[in-house]
């Protein structure tokens, strides 16, 4: 896991770290999952990006209550990843990770 931001306190980083924890049982093993939080404004901003063998998948969430923000950029990563992992049509599973990844890899 790569966390991208300033003076966390160890509360924050735990709780960052647990909810990755939480998506390794999805993810392909020695997957990386980047954490990027935004906490300079009233409103809090958490990307997270995984690597999968499709390409990159990204969540975003953002609101006042930064645990929440993490929280449900988490549950839209795992939306994701269980909507790839089943689609049972291969051209379905095609649309879908180029809809997740924004069209930039292609399945072979």
């Amino acid at each position: 896991m790569n966390a991208n931001y300033t003076n966390p306190d160890k509360e924050l980083q735990a709780y960052i770290y647990q909810q990755v924890s939480e998506l390794e049982p999805f993810l392909v093993p020695n997957t990386q999952v980047n954490v990027l939080v935004q906490n300079e404004t009233k409103e809090k901003s958490v990307r997270l990006s995984a690597n999968v063998p499709e390409g990159v998948i990204e969540a975003e969430a953002a609101g006042e209550d930064l645990y929440e923000a993490i929280s449900d950029a988490k549950k839209v990563l795992l939306y994701q990843i269980d909507e790839i992992n089943n689609a049972t049509d291969s051209i379905e599973r095609d649309m879908k990770v180029r809809n997740f990844t924004n069209g930039s890899q292609w399945l072979h």
